[in-house]
Order: C-alpha cells, then sequence, then structure tokens
C-alpha cells in the first residue's frame, strides 16, 4: 500500500481518477444492495423473484439435494447449463451450513464476502509483487487501483453470486503459497480449488516453471491426499452409498461436459455468455463433431506458443535461489 501512498502524494490526475472511481464503486454497491433488499421482500419473493441466479438455481439447490440425499447431478441432456449443479459433492457439503440459510441473511453475508474477497485479491497480489521485488509489476498494479474498482467483471459476479472471485482469490493464496515453498498451504488451497473448480488447479505448474521438482513431487502426493481426505469425509457425511454414487455421477458428469455442452449454431438469434474460442467458432460454422475438433486444433494452435515457451523453461530453469523468483515463471502461470 505504500505505493499507492506515494503516487497518490505525488500525482494529482492519480488522484483525481482514484478518488472518481472510489464514488464509482461507492454508488454502484449502493444500487446493488438497494435491488438485492428490494427482490428479498417478502412480496417479491412470494411472487418468485430471483435475487442472484447462480445462488439460487446452483448452489443452494445442491445444498438442499445433499441434505436429503437426492441426485446432484443431471443425468440427461444439459440444456441451460446455468441452472444445473457443475461443482464436486464435497462444494455442497461443506458450503451446506451456509447455504442453507434464509435467503434474507445468506444474500447479505455473501455480498460482504464477494466484496472483502475482491479487495483482498487486490491487496494479496500488492502483496505477492512487493515480497518478490518485482517493483515494475507492483508500480503498473498501484496505477490499475482506479481501473480495478470499476472492473465490470466483479460486479457481473456480484450480482450473480457465483464462485469464480471467490476461486480466483484462492487460486491467488495457492500462489503466494508455493513461492515461499508452504507445503501445508500449497496443498490445503490446491486440494479446496479442486473440490470447487478443478480448471483452477493450474497453479500446481508453478513449482515446475521454478525448476523446484521435488517440491512439485511434494506438493502433488500431499494435494492427492487432501482430496482424498476432502472426498473421504464428504462420502461418510452423506452415507457410504450415497456419496459415492455422487461423486462417480460427478466424473461421469465432467467426462461429458463438453460433448453435451449446449453450443450455440448458427440458429441462434446471438452468440450467448460463452465466449470461448469453440463456442465463436460452432456459432458460425454449426455444431458438429468434426467443427468442435476443427474448435479444439484452433486452440491448440493458439496455445503453442505458451507451451513452446513452458516447455523452454522446464528444460531450463534458471537455477536462481528460492529466495530470487524469476518473474517469467510467474507471469506464466
Amino acid at each position: 500500500m505504500n505505493n499507492i501512498k506515494a503516487l497518490w502524494q505525488r500525482s494529482n490526475s492519480y488522484r483525481f481518477l482514484l478518488i472518481a472511481a472510489i464514488i464509482y464503486a461507492v454508488l454502484r454497491l449502493a444500487i446493488q444492495i438497494y435491488l438485492f433488499s428490494d427482490a428479498l421482500q417478502p412480496e417479491a419473493i412470494a411472487q418468485g423473484s430471483q435475487v442472484s441466479a447462480d445462488l439460487q438455481e446452483s448452489y443452494i439447490p445442491a445444498a438442499q439435494h445433499f441434505r436429503a440425499h437426492e441426485d446432484l447431478y443431471v443425468k440427461g441432456s444439459l440444456e441451460i447449463i446455468e441452472a444445473h449443479y457443475l461443482y464436486s459433492p464435497a462444494f455442497a457439503f461443506f458450503f451446506g451450513p451456509l447455504l442453507l440459510l434464509p435467503i434474507s441473511v445468506l444474500v447479505p453475508i455473501l455480498t460482504f464476502i464477494h466484496v472483502a474477497a475482491y479487495w483482498l485479491l487486490y491487496v494479496w497480489w500488492d502483496r505477492i509483487f512487493q515480497r518478490n521485488k518485482l517493483e515494475n509489476t507492483a508500480k503498473v498494479w498501484t496505477k490499475l487501483l482506479p481501473l480495478f474498482l470499476m472492473f465490470s467483471v466483479f460486479w457481473d459476479d456480484l450480482a450473480y453470486m457465483n464462485t469464480y472471485l471467490i476461486v480466483a482469490l484462492f487460486a491467488t493464496f495457492a500462489i503466494d503459497a508455493v513461492i515461499q515453498e508452504k507445503l501445508g498451504w500449497s496443498v490445503f488451497w490446491l486440494a479446496v480449488i479442486l473440490s470447487i473448480k478443478p480448471q483452477w488447479a493450474f497453479v500446481a505448474a508453478l513449482p515446475l516453471l521454478l525448476g523446484r521438482y521435488r517440491f512439485f513431487l511434494k506438493m502433488l502426493g500431499g494435494t492427492v491426499i487432501a482430496y482424498l481426505l476432502i472426498a473421504g469425509t464428504t462420502i461418510l457425511a452423506g452415507g457410504v452409498s450415497y456419496g459415492i454414487q455422487q461423486y462417480q455421477d460427478y466424473f461421469t458428469f465432467l467426462s461429458r461436459l463438453s460433448r453435451d455442452f449446449p453450443w450455440r449454431g448458427p440458429d441462434q438469434p446471438f452468440l450467448g455468455y460463452d465466449h470461448s474460442v469453440t463456442q465463436i467458432f460452432v456459432y458460425y460454422f454449426g455444431v458438429s463433431p468434426a467443427n468442435l475438433r476443427i474448435a479444439t486444433i484452433i486452440k491448440l494452435i493458439l496455445l503453442f506458443p505458451l507451451g513452446w515457451i513452458g516447455v523452454k523453461f522446464l528444460h531450463n530453469p534458471l537455477g536462481k535461489p528460492p529466495g530470487e523468483i524469476p518473474e517469467t515463471a510467474l507471469a506464466l502461470t
């Protein structure tokens, strides 16, 4: 935070931009709170008003289904993916006590958690840059604070009460722990991430890019054990037969997610919420197995330069002492 204070003192334009961004953020938060409070009125709830679609259509029903020993995962076509539960049984179990609170209590709590998590995200990355002597990056991060406060994706995430922001913060904690080679915390955060959004476990690549292979193997083994402990606790809590069946359904769901995803083709009036390379390609050229394969090839071509640089790092680590963190390895991760 010293960089913010220093830039504030010497730059009139920065002071103006930061004040304007703070005013915007306060007003935007006030509007969001008003919308929430209006939608949480008894008469609005009685009429079926939706507060935070992801929260009400996915997370809360999953916690209720787990408690009632009902299936968590859809068996047929996904149709509308937003209306289905996409996470592990452990998420439904461990977050159940929170998610089963009355909606009028839950929404204010989650609003506070999201705002706090967003600020922590900024503070923690500043800490990572400062601790690892990435002075130039830290200065740019300071200059970006006004834009950070106005970042539309955060405000959208707050409205939907999605888990993206929370998982991004967990990934940040994991990156920080890995850089410092704190094995226990690295394992803990990776196991938590795998139980929510497995794709965010990309953090595990960082030790390899830093040439810390022994730490990587320890972290990998510890994460597998921690994940099994989380899954085992969930299975025991739900009942062995029910718990095992839900994990089987979960892994089956993940294996067919890409195949059954409700891709939008040229017959649809607009692209939809998914702006991935695959969705853009099939929107123009049609949804078919051949086009899905071509879209995958396009993605691989786009990712090839990053993979090539990463492989170079794996074969030629910079060989710096653990206290000297190569900036490029962090950027690649």
